[in-house]
């Protein structure tokens, strides 16, 4: 029933509480663009907002990121993981990605226990479902749109083919008619 992110990432969030007691931050991507919006649907700004260069490689290494273990990360976008860290107040980054597109990121709070083992497990669990979940809301989304523009596709075509005369061939004096047409 859920077709919109916001909603669909609050559920998300109060899953991983009620699983691991952790109520994490979930930052949402843009569909049209590079921009970020947190799980309100409120567009963050460019400067708080992930650097795409390390939300390329998240979106590539799709394992989990610790703010006490960035080795994983490469040494050129390690500043820019500890400015997402920070700036979340967050202890660990989830990638929340169908292939290799990154759909979100599961941001762990800080002042939470560290999780590991299953806890951890069930967080990118989670993360796989939220992408499922997001995916599947932006194809019911164009669906709904592409089944809207069919509907608006076949009133122009009524009404063209009301403003043309009847089917058949018009016959004046000496002159006959015939023509057809197609709605565009």
């Amino acid at each position: 029933e859920l077709t919109s992110p916001p909603p669909i990432a609050e559920l998300a969030a109060d899953i991983i509480h009620l699983g691991v007691g952790v109520t994490p931050a979930i930052l949402l991507a843009a569909e049209a663009d590079w921009g970020w919006t947190d799980p309100a649907g409120a567009r963050l700004a460019d400067d708080a907002a992930p650097d795409p260069l390390v939300t390329g490689w998240l979106a590539e290494h799709g394992a989990p990121v610790f703010a006490d273990d960035l080795e994983p990360v490469p040494p050129d976008l390690r500043e820019l993981a500890e400015r997402i860290f920070e700036g979340q107040a967050a202890r660990a980054i989830l990638p929340v990605r169908s292939g290799d597109e990154l759909l979100g990121m599961i941001l762990l709070p800080a002042q939470a226990r560290r999780i590991r083992g299953r806890g951890l497990v069930f967080v990118e669990r989670a993360a796989d479902r939220l992408a499922e979940a997001l995916l599947h809301a932006r194809l019911a989304r164009r669906a709904a749109e592409r089944a809207e523009l069919a509907r608006e596709l076949e009133l122009a075509a009524a009404v063209q083919a009301e403003l043309l005369p009847g089917r058949g061939p018009h016959v004046h004096g000496d002159v006959t008619v015939v023509g057809s047409w197609l709605p565009a």
